[in-house]
């Protein structure tokens, strides 16, 4: 149980960062000029979270067989 939430904070945390780098990057606080509609980045950061998710199911189906 402890390991599940361990686990879990650990990928908060990781998603929180890349939240805020792309959100600097998409709003022009990090390198400059706006690349695109800060909108588009939390598809981005949703599908990031997604593919995220479904590898690491994936590889544990695979560690199960």
């Amino acid at each position: 149980m402890i390991a599940v939430l361990l686990g879990l904070s650990v990928f908060a945390l990781i998603w929180l960062a890349v939240t805020a780098l792309l959100w600097g990057v998409f709003t022009g606080q990090l390198f400059g000029a706006p690349r695109a509609d800060p909108s588009s980045m939390v598809i981005i950061c949703a599908a990031l979270s997604y593919i995220y998710v479904a590898a690491r199911l994936f590889g544990a189906s695979l560690r199960q067989r």
